[in-house]
């Protein structure tokens, strides 16, 4: 188990990778977790990033987690709420909104694990980083 700090060192890491990564796909981030703009809660979780795709219209949630923080129920429970979105208006209404996870490499298999027992392994909005 590694120290608060360290964990929370960790987590801020893979959120600012998570940010570079949407910059890197052209879109804007419109918010994220700790110093940025916090963003705003979906069925009562504040994702850590959210991005906006200005050719598209689609909003972008994303969720950085460490591996002491991936088994946890509330892990599970934003999970399902941040993978379970559709645009509702604008030029994207009805369709699924994308939804990116970042978590370390030596915990990666362990994510795909819990992806499958919530069966959100199949869906084509989710995308591991």
């Amino acid at each position: 188990m590694m120290s608060l700090s360290l964990a929370k060192d960790e987590h801020q890491r893979l959120v600012m990778k998570l940010m570079d990564h949407f910059e890197s796909m052209e879109l804007i981030v419109t918010c994220a977790c700790s110093g940025y703009v916090d963003c705003e809660k979906i069925r009562g979780f504040e994702p850590d990033v959210r991005a906006f795709d200005n050719n598209t219209g689609l909003n972008y949630v994303g969720e950085a987690k460490t591996c002491d923080n991936l088994k946890s129920e509330h892990t599970r429970k934003q999970f399902l709420a941040f993978s379970n979105r559709i645009m509702t208006k604008g030029k994207s209404a009805g369709k699924d909104v994308p939804f990116y996870i970042i978590v370390p490499d030596e915990c990666k298999s362990e994510l795909d694990q819990i992806l499958k027992e919530l069966e959100l392994d199949k869906r084509g909005n989710i995308y591991v980083v």
